[in-house]
């Protein structure tokens, strides 16, 4: 997904849900660029990361990690919620998230 894909489906919302669409256009750009920085952050550090919690030592996910898959279910929940303002003949048929995009 990219934010002239959103910005198209926007152009295309009735001017009656315009308000609506816009406070989730708004999160939905503010979730792509925030994942994209994650992704970043996942690719140069990696998935996982040492750990140390006193005299405890292990290996977890990292949090980037953690933060980028919440981050993408909440766009695709946001995503489902914004397309469902679009008339019924104007919906897009790939309708989640595609990762490659970024």
């Amino acid at each position: 997904m990219k934010k002239e894909e959103l910005d198209a489906i926007y152009e295309k919302i009735p001017d009656e849900k315009k308000s609506e669409a816009k406070l989730m256009y708004d999160e939905l750009i503010f979730m792509l660029e925030t994942s994209k920085k994650l992704k970043d952050k996942i690719v140069k550090n990696g998935p996982v990361e040492n750990f140390k919690n006193g005299k405890q030592k292990f290996m977890r996910e990292s949090p980037a990690l953690t933060s980028y898959h919440k981050t993408m279910k909440t766009f695709d929940i946001f995503y489902k919620n914004f397309t469902a303002l679009l008339p019924k003949d104007e919906v897009p048929l790939e309708d989640s998230f595609d990762e490659d995009d970024l």
